[in-house]
């Protein structure tokens, strides 16, 4: 018997199989961290994959609306602290500044979530997206799906997203529009795409020819973003590599660098799959 231990919530769950039946144990591959993870987001900042740096986008600007995902509170108070430099040497003042909270369907929200109410994030606006009270900007997707947002967002001089970039069962990856749609979206219109899921074609990893990825980006890319700013982690949930500039461009190089590390070939099809989604 071997056996294989899976990570489960902040412990681990141990799987005994017989030998000559275990096919594969199929993990992250492995690769090198960055020795400075901010100075890592710094640079991509300051070398977008497309469009301007944040410094070029924020001059002369003075509302900025920053959508931001809500998992992995430690990487997210380092992205924020390394995005409101770049924005002060601009000239933004931090209470210019609104931290929209994008909401995720597929989690439970947690207040442990939100940064820290000390220091830089007294200063700034922070709102969790509620997608229940969402009464503006009314856009629809390819299909016709009429969806609203959250008004703090559109009104805003510059508008930015940050987000993970890492496998999704429904729409391929997260990040790029995602943040948009469901993030800062209602409930109703997210409901929709998301009925898409249901086709067999989507899956995680895979962008082209996905219902639920075609319908939110070719919806929410008519919402003007400035920004995007992508990060890719380990397995270890550790930053390894970020990427920003123009959405899309800057979300694909994340989605491909992503795919060296998540897609791991396999030999045969095996006829029981026992799977981690990596813990807490």
């Amino acid at each position: 018997m071997v056996e294989v231990w899976l990570p489960y919530g902040d412990s681990e769950v141990c799987v005994r199989i017989p030998t000559a039946s275990l096919l594969d144990v199929i993990k992250p591959k492995d690769i090198d961290v960055p020795p400075d993870p901010q100075e890592e987001i710094r640079s991509a900042l300051k070398n977008p994959v497309g469009g301007k740096s944040i410094g070029d986008i924020a001059k002369s600007k003075t509302k900025v609306s920053i959508v931001l995902d809500e998992s992995f509170f430690q990487i997210n108070r380092m992205i924020i602290h390394t995005l409101i430099d770049e924005l002060r040497s601009a000239g933004i003042r931090d209470e210019d500044v609104t931290l929209i909270i994008a909401h995720d369907p597929f989690r439970l929200s947690s207040e442990h979530d939100l940064p820290s109410n000390a220091g830089l994030f007294e200063r700034l606006k922070i709102i969790r997206h509620s997608p229940g009270n969402c009464e503006n900007a009314y856009f629809e997707s390819p299909s016709g799906i009429k969806f609203y947002l959250n008004g703090d967002f559109p009104e805003a001089d510059v508008k930015i997203l940050v987000g993970m970039v890492e496998p999704h069962p429904l729409i391929g990856y997260t990040g790029g529009w995602e943040l948009i749609i469901p993030g800062i979206a209602d409930t109703n219109s997210s409901n929709e795409i998301f009925k898409l899921g249901l086709d067999e074609i989507t899956r995680r990893g895979r962008l082209k020819d996905n219902p639920v990825y075609e319908e939110i980006s070719g919806a929410a890319e008519k919402v003007h973003v400035d920004l995007a700013l992508h990060i890719v982690m380990n397995g270890e949930f550790k930053v390894v590599k970020a990427f920003a500039g123009e959405v899309d461009k800057s979300f694909l190089e994340a989605v491909k660098f992503a795919d060296s590390i998540y897609r791991i070939p396999v030999e045969d099809r095996a006829d029981i799959v026992f799977i981690s989604p990596g813990g807490s």
